[in-house]
């Protein structure tokens, strides 16, 4: 997929599930936050595709819990 498209399609994903670029250390739906999303796709070990959607964003809320869950045990 083109790095266009990509951005186009991440765009609509941070309106519909709330994430926003500050979160990512992103200043732009660009290029740079593609591979923001993909080193952070690979560390969670979801399908590398650049695109922060619905399974990306699923993978952060779990190992999220899981950080909180460690911390308070």
């Amino acid at each position: 997929m083109s790095s266009e498209r990509t951005n186009a399609w991440n765009r609509g994903y941070s309106a519909k599930l709330g994430w926003t670029l500050a979160e990512l250390g992103a200043d732009a739906f660009d290029r740079d936050l593609i591979r923001i999303v993909e080193a952070i796709q690979a560390q969670l070990e979801v399908e590398v595709d650049g695109l922060f959607g619905p399974a990306t964003y699923a993978a952060c809320l779990a190992a999220e819990v899981t950080k909180l869950s460690s911390e308070l045990a």
